[in-house]
């Protein structure tokens, strides 16, 4: 599971952009909105280097758009993106894969933007 924010995504830009992000999902993955400008993918039975290959066709996928974005230092649509899995267990909550997938997101957004950061 990662979460991923698209600088940008306000009302004129989530059907290109989903578009873009769903076009690179499996079948058995859900895209999600995620908060305003956030997306959750959850990944069933994806190890960290599938989620990591993943998160990176989707930032290529958005990045090919081209979309105007005058707030980004890149004029364009760009995605950054927090990488971590987990394997259910009896017990646990879903709050601290959340956690650790905002962290790296920060940490890819902090790194530059444009770019996907994992756990691990």
């Amino acid at each position: 599971m990662r979460t991923v924010q698209t600088a940008g995504t306000g009302p004129a830009r989530p059907p290109a952009t989903l578009a873009a992000v769903a076009g690179t999902a499996r079948d058995t993955d859900m895209v999600a909105r995620y908060g305003g400008e956030e997306l959750a993918v959850v990944l069933p039975g994806a190890d960290l280097d599938c989620a990591h290959r993943t998160a990176e066709r989707i930032r290529a996928a958005v990045a090919a758009l081209e979309a105007p974005h005058p707030g980004s230092p890149t004029g364009f649509l760009t995605v950054s993106a927090g990488v971590a899995t987990s394997a259910p267990r009896r017990g646990t909550r879903p709050d601290g894969l959340l956690k650790q997938a905002d962290r790296c997101l920060y940490e890819a957004k902090n790194g530059g933007r444009n770019r996907v950061a994992a756990a691990g």
